[in-house]
């Protein structure tokens, strides 16, 4: 197993041994962005025998920046804000060759974990490339909910034939109210401001949890470091109806973040989304990813299904190197007996960010 932290080697593996997988959730960048807002440490690392290769991606954060665990020695690895998990290559067909291969995989993962006093891992599987169920064996995975897909291969007639007869009436109404759609990858400081105060405003009124307001440094490092792009539209009176931030990987284009001005009833994001199925797929791209809900298939899931049906399951994985600790860590806090289902326990109520 070789550790990993420095940017092109972690790119140039990524790059030459699971190509297929190159999308801006793998690559050094995206964790480059947590690393500059969040000071956490990216580390990947790749492992590999005759049969497979692994390479697994993360953040490592240092537990006793929590105050009740101050001055212990203890991280754990979580996700960034997104998708990730490990990913996998196969060398060789034969199944039981690489059910031992696996094995021997975790017991060495394991191994490296306990070294680094490493007590826990949280991992958001990304849905696109469905990598959990190599990896159901081995860590604790769950169904959380559904991610909504679009199929840039087809012509936009059947993009647009695909459509919800209910995404398709507002769609027609929002296009007719904001006459005017911007699609910027370069965006002014004017830009980053008017995204930053709707986004807030929406946060506000969906009574988001405070981990989800992000500064603006943390959006600006999404233009500093990834190839990304605002797309937004207005009324003939300049008025901002509705604003994503949306990133693009080798061949897919992932929808991240979007705000509402929830004045206007025409639901001025879908024609926001609607002009991004057009740019991706003037841009070479073969997928648009919406991304889901907040919770199990919720009213948002329900909305972005209005533009496709094809729906990929969203898994998380958890994984407890070190039982003894992880157990004497959830003892110490005293709100973790009530949130058995929180992961990792020993953090309920110490949260502050999206990563934290």
């Amino acid at each position: 197993m070789k550790i990993i932290s420095d940017k092109a080697e972690w790119n140039s593996l990524l790059e030459k041994y699971f190509r297929r997988f190159n999308d801006t959730y793998f690559r050094y960048e995206y964790y480059e962005i947590y690393k500059n807002n969040f000071h956490l440490e990216p580390e990947a690392f790749i492992w590999d025998d005759d049969n497979i290769s692994v390479f697994s991606t993360h953040l490592v954060r240092s537990i006793s920046r929590i105050e009740l665990f101050r001055g212990m020695e203890y991280s754990d690895l979580t996700a960034p804000y997104g998708y990730s998990g490990p990913l996998i290559v196969w060398k060789n067909a034969d199944n039981d060759d690489t059910i031992d291969s696996l094995l021997e995989f975790r017991k060495d993962y394991f191994t490296y974990a306990r070294e680094r006093n490493y007590v826990s891992e949280f991992i958001r599987f990304h849905p696109v490339f469905g990598t959990w169920r190599y990896f159901h064996m081995i860590f604790d995975i769950k169904h959380l909910n559904d991610t909504i897909v679009i199929d840039l291969t087809k012509n936009i007639e059947e993009l647009n034939s695909q459509l919800s007869k209910n995404t398709r009436r507002y769609l027609r109404k929002s296009c007719k109210e904001f006459d005017s759609v911007t699609i910027v990858q370069d965006p002014s400081e004017e830009e980053f401001e008017m995204f930053l105060s709707l986004y807030e405003e929406t946060m506000r009124l969906q009574n988001a949890s405070g981990k989800y307001f992000f500064d603006g440094e943390f959006i600006r490092d999404h233009f500093r470091l990834l190839d990304s792009l605002f797309i937004y539209c207005r009324n003939p009176a300049g008025e901002t109806g509705s604003i994503g931030l949306f990133f693009r990987g080798e061949n897919i284009l992932h929808y991240h973040l979007g705000a509402t001005n929830y004045r206007f009833s025409s639901s001025p994001l879908r024609t926001v989304i609607w002009e991004a199925v057009k740019w991706a797929k003037n841009n070479g791209c073969t997928q648009l990813h919406l991304g889901g809900g907040l919770s199990h298939n919720d009213s948002l899931f329900a909305f972005k299904k209005g533009f496709s049906e094809r729906t990929l399951p969203f898994y998380i994985g958890k994984i407890i190197f070190d039982e003894e600790v992880y157990n004497n860590l959830v003892s110490m806090n005293p709100g973790a007996a009530a949130q058995e289902q929180f992961f990792p326990r020993y953090r309920v109520c110490t949260n502050t960010n999206i990563v934290e």
